[in-house]
Parts: C-alpha cells; sequence; structure tokens
C-alpha cells in the first residue's frame, strides 16, 4: 500500500465515482443494481485508503515518539557530553511529518463509514427484496459529522458540550410485495468536556463523545396483499399502524446510543424492517403477488420463503461482495441535486 497506489485506484473510478468521493454528496434516482455498482467500487477505494491513513498514523506516532524519547535523553546527554544525539529529535519530527502530510492528503478523500457498513449492504438485500431493476430514489451525505458547524452549549451538568448532526441516508423504494418502503438515517454526535475533581482535590480535564443514531421507517402496504395484526406487535411509542384508504401505513422511529463515535451498520437496520413487516400478515399466504394487470406472477422464492425481512437477510450482510464497475453511461441525473 502506498499513497502512488492510492491515487492511481482514484484515478481508475469513474468521473462520477470520483464526483461522489470529492463531494461527498449525491442525490439521483437509479435502478438498485446501478446504486449497487456505483457505491461498491467508491467503498472499495474508501476501505483501502482507510486502511493506508492507519498505517500512515501509526508511522507518524512512531516517529513523533522516537523524536520525543530522543529529546529527552539528548538532554542528559548534552550534559554528559554527547550532543549529537539531541540532533536525533528533529530528524525523527521531520520524519513523522511526511507520513502525516500524506494522512491528511488521504483524509481529504475520506467517505463516512455508513457508506460501506450500512448502504451498501442494504443495497445488497434490496437486490431481492426489491428487485434490481426497481428505481430506488436516494439522497446521500457521507460527510463526517464533525466537518459540519457544531452546536456548542452547556449541558444541566454545567459540562461543556459540542452537538453535530447528520443525515446520512434519505432513501425510497418500491418492494416486489407492492409495498413502498422510505427509510432515513442520521446521527447526533455530542463531543464533551468537563473538570472532575478527585478525592484528593485534584482537578482533570476530560472528553468524551457519544452517538446518538435514529432510523426512521415507513412502509407503505397494499391491502390488496397485507392485511394488520390484530394487536400491535411493538411497542406504542416506536411503532403506529395507520388505515389510510387501500394501504396500512406502517411507521417506526428507533435510536440507538453509543458510547463513542459509532457506526451504525446494516443489521439493526433490517431488524427494524423485520419488526415493522410483523406489524403485517400476508393475505394470500406468500405465494404471489397481484399484479397491475390482475394476473399473479410469481415472486423470487426467497422472498416470500420467509419473512419479508429476517435473520438470514440480517447475517447475509456479513458475506464478502463482489466489487462492481460501471460507466458513465450507463445511468442519468448523477450530478443532479
Amino acid at each position: 500500500m502506498s499513497l502512488q497506489k492510492a491515487e492511481e485506484f482514484y484515478r481508475s473510478l469513474t468521473q462520477s465515482q470520483q464526483h461522489l468521493i470529492d463531494k461527498k454528496t449525491l442525490n439521483d434516482t437509479q435502478k438498485v443494481q446501478q446504486w449497487l455498482k456505483f457505491l461498491s467500487r467508491a467503498a472499495d477505494y474508501d476501505e483501502y485508503t482507510d486502511k493506508m491513513v492507519e498505517q500512515y498514523k501509526k508511522r507518524k506516532n512512531g516517529f513523533y515518539i522516537a523524536g520525543a524519547i530522543s529529546a529527552f535523553l539528548g538532554l542528559f546527554a548534552l550534559v554528559a557530553g554527547f550532543p549529537f544525539i539531541i540532533i536525533l529529535a528533529p530528524i525523527f519530527f521531520v520524519l513523522g511529518a511526511i507520513p502525516g502530510r500524506k494522512m491528511k492528503r488521504l483524509q481529504a478523500h475520506d467517505l463516512h463509514n455508513s457508506l460501506r457498513e450500512l448502504f451498501v449492504p442494504l443495497l445488497q438485500v434490496l437486490m431481492t427484496k426489491a428487485g434490481p431493476e426497481t428505481k430506488l430514489v436516494a439522497k446521500l451525505d457521507f460527510n463526517d459529522p464533525r466537518s459540519g458547524e457544531a452546536n456548542s452549549y452547556k449541558d444541566g451538568r454545567g459540562r461543556k458540550v459540542k452537538r453535530y448532526d447528520a443525515v446520512y441516508v434519505i432513501c425510497k423504494v418500491g418492494l416486489q410485495d407492492g409495498a413502498l418502503l422510505e427509510l432515513v438515517v442520521g446521527d447526533s454526535l455530542f463531543d464533551i468536556s468537563y473538570w472532575k475533581t478527585s478525592a484528593s482535590g485534584k482537578r482533570k480535564h476530560k472528553t468524551k463523545s457519544k452517538t446518538n443514531t435514529q432510523v426512521i421507517v415507513k412502509l407503505t402496504a397494499p391491502k390488496a396483499v397485507y392485511d394488520r395484526t390484530a394487536t400491535l406487535q411493538g411497542d406504542p411509542n416506536e411503532v403506529s399502524v395507520e388505515d389510510k384508504g387501500d394501504a396500512w401505513v406502517v411507521k417506526s422511529k428507533r435510536k440507538y446510543k453509543f458510547v463513542g463515535t459509532n457506526i451504525l451498520g446494516a443489521k439493526p437496520v433490517l431488524k427494524l424492517l423485520s419488526a415493522v413487516y410483523a406489524e403485517l400478515v400476508r393475505k394470500d399466504g406468500g405465494e404471489a403477488m397481484v399484479a397491475a394487470e390482475g394476473q399473479k406472477p410469481p415472486l423470487p422464492p426467497d422472498v416470500w420463503q420467509r419473512e419479508y425481512f429476517d435473520e438470514y437477510d440480517v447475517w447475509g450482510t456479513t458475506m464478502i461482495m463482489d466489487s462492481y464497475y460501471l460507466d458513465d453511461d450507463d445511468h442519468t441525473n448523477i450530478f443532479d441535486s
């Protein structure tokens, strides 16, 4: 791995993929398979550069530590008549600055890890649940939340808090059972700093972070295919079912709290989608879907054999995904916003 190879990787991407990596935002409508082909390659590049950033970070820290030790020992060596040892300190600091600069160049192209840990695995599942040719509308933002403007305030305990809000994914797609799925995923990231007094009276300055990830799901399911369950299956504070004429509308909102900076993967989202479908009962026994023409074309067996989103989908997100290439001519409106 090297910076040169990373730059060659970047140049091998299509213009649209480079646009996503540079701007980190995208508002577009594409087929599910086109989304997967397009984003998986950008996700591969992001994973590659993340590994390189960690390598450069270790090298930089190693040289800086060596420089600090050389400076410390050099003071004693200077008194003892060995001045050349202290000269090593600035050399190590200069050597540490080199990987530091390379690391910053790579971080300029860094995408938020929700791309490859959340959205790309979700697209894998939608290849079956929605179908590869189904259009998916998405507004994506893979910027680092801390790159945005912070809301600074003091909490009830007098601690200084910086809050960063980010919405990574807003998408809408029609599923093969005739339902319309709408999904929103976003974070509230909190950086907290405060002074703590020990029992001995010493004061120490402490910092910590926490992440609140919120997932909002809206499922509009046709009554021709589904009926609602006799009683609400989920927590009334997290899920609701409304009668909207010829459709059932199931809404769910769930918050996930983490200590530190954390990325919500696809598994909790898929489990939430499974919980949403638990509020519905299929009328036709899962054999087929009523088409607009009045016919009943068969659906893929793995769609109907189990619940629409279940543990098999969750486990499937851990499988290795192939990378795809997509030419600019294979989709439209990539620069629309």
